[in-house]
């Protein structure tokens, strides 16, 4: 089952960027990036570096990053039977700790992608020379070598334990109570709804991605110096509260279909594996 759920989570991740995942992760890290932008102006910008491809830039890294998504159900699940055979009965606190744990232990593999997809998203591409999502890579290591793949992995970090263990566990709360309170909403309709309301509910920690995109952006051609406080104090100082939240309308949009598909989507097919195949 362990392996099951590993793949599950990997298909899920590939579907969820091929659809409308990496056009709305494109534009909400533009626009965390840069904060000055309205959402039509940053829509306008991204179709203008390339029209409809404008808005799959990065797709290779996200796609490469999908395994990060079985390590998530992967844990996720592990946890929650760790915690079960304990004798812990209450499912919302089993798979909120599983969602913390889950998202920390993904933002591992997941940093290194991140990178690549922030660092293809922002970088200008008036020369021809550097137009090769590859440059990102080789760019980014000859410069700052392996340890520069890790850049911002606090905060990556921070968004994903926050993020799974809220969608998690808002899902997971919310299914119960739909299932005490109204019994005859079928089940698959029920996991549907609280998803979709988990999925917003994870807004709350944007900041953590702000953070993220402001220390991994080569908006001016290099990234910016500084670590993870040095970034938040520069987002405060140019944009004030309001900076940390650049990007949430795109952010919510994404997590609303990250709930549909990675949340919905996978644990209907776990079921349906589970039942047919166990």
């Amino acid at each position: 089952m362990p392996l099951r759920n590993l793949l599950v989570g990997v298909a899920g991740e590939v579907v969820f960027y091929t659809t409308l995942g990496q056009p709305l992760d494109v534009l909400k890290t533009h626009m965390a990036a840069f904060r000055g932008q309205t959402i039509p102006q940053a829509l306008r910008a991204i179709w203008n570096r390339g029209g409809v491809h404008g808005f799959y830039q990065g797709l290779l890294f996200s796609l490469c990053e999908t395994p990060s998504a079985g390590v998530l159900f992967y844990t996720h699940s592990t946890v929650m039977n760790f915690l079960q055979q304990r004798g812990i009965t209450s499912e919302a606190l089993c798979t909120t700790v599983g969602g913390a744990i889950g998202g920390a232990a993904a933002s591992v593999p997941m940093c290194i992608f991140a990178q690549f997809r922030v660092a293809e998203i922002t970088r200008p591409k008036n020369n021809s020379a550097n137009t090769s999502p590859l440059f990102v890579v080789r760019h980014i290591y000859n410069k700052y070598g392996v340890v520069g793949f890790f850049r911002g992995w606090v905060a990556l970090c921070g968004r994903q334990s926050t993020n799974w263990a809220t969608r998690f566990g808002v899902a997971g709360y919310l299914s119960n109570w739909l299932a005490y309170t109204f019994p005859t909403i079928p089940k698959p309709i029920r996991t549907l709804l609280s998803s979709v309301i988990g999925g917003v509910c994870v807004v709350w920690n944007h900041p953590f991605e702000v953070i993220m995109v402001e220390m991994q952006s080569m908006a001016s051609g290099e990234r910016k110096q500084g670590g993870f406080l040095q970034a938040s104090k520069r987002i405060w100082q140019q944009n004030g509260l309001f900076g940390f939240y650049r990007g949430a309308s795109g952010r919510i949009a994404l997590s609303v279909w990250a709930a549909v598909v990675l949340v919905w989507g996978c644990s209907a097919v776990r079921d349906c594996l589970d039942t047919h195949c166990d």
